[in-house]
């Protein structure tokens, strides 16, 4: 009997509280979240005339046909020999990576950056389940590993070490994949691509640019 009489009474304070403050919730409006890019951004760019075609200029409709467009066999030489050329002055004078080997050391991480794993090593694990044949049975692991530790793509004593670019040991890469994806297709004359920044609280030393109503496009 008791106990009951505690409940009701801690139920009935309860009750007057929330009558108490409700009159006061109800008259509050949730805040309006104001956005940064507030008003419109307007920028006038002199465009050149829309040549009206549209087509794709990839030989064939293979997937392989799509890679060797993007990675063209001159690069697929240039990578394997600044590969060889950096395993031999590392003293490993017996790597002799082929062209056919990379371009499935290549395969071999577009699958991985579509099935993850925690570790490389697990896409050949014997387990049931968790072993990847389309990875395992293209090359051993000790071989991935291998061509990984000695992946290079320019040749380091060439480079000037005055050089500020910070990419400049991908970039004669990073230059034949923008020319190889931009001849790849002529695209229609309406395209709308987007991008979303990810905050990053770490240090990075390259710059990063936030387009903004006071800094619509960069050196403006």
């Amino acid at each position: 009997m008791l106990l009951r009489d505690l409940r009701l009474r801690k139920e009935l304070r309860l009750l007057n509280l929330r009558n108490h403050h409700l009159p006061e919730l109800r008259g509050k409006k949730p805040k309006k979240r104001v956005s940064e890019m507030s008003g419109k951004l307007r920028i006038t760019r002199d465009l050149p005339p829309f040549l009206e075609e549209s087509k794709m200029n990839v030989e064939g409709t293979d997937p392989i046909d799509f890679f060797m467009h993007l990675f063209t066999q001159e690069m697929i030489d240039d990578i394997v020999y600044n590969t060889n050329l950096y395993a031999f002055q590392k003293g490993k004078d017996k790597l002799a990576l082929t062209s056919e080997e990379l371009k499935t050391f290549l395969g071999i991480n577009m699958v991985m950056s579509y099935v993850r794993y925690p570790r490389s090593r697990m896409y050949w694990s014997s387990e049931t389940g968790l072993r990847l044949d389309l990875i395992s049975d293209a090359m051993p692991v000790n071989r991935f590993e291998q061509i990984f530790s000695y992946m290079h793509f320019v040749d380091n004593y060439s480079l000037d070490p005055e050089n500020a670019d910070r990419f400049a040991k991908v970039r004669p890469v990073l230059d034949a994949l923008k020319k190889t994806f931009r001849s790849a297709l002529d695209p229609d004359e309406f395209q709308s691509v987007d991008e979303m920044m990810i905050p990053y609280k770490g240090r990075l030393t390259i710059n990063i640019y936030n387009m903004s109503p006071k800094n619509p496009s960069p050196g403006e």
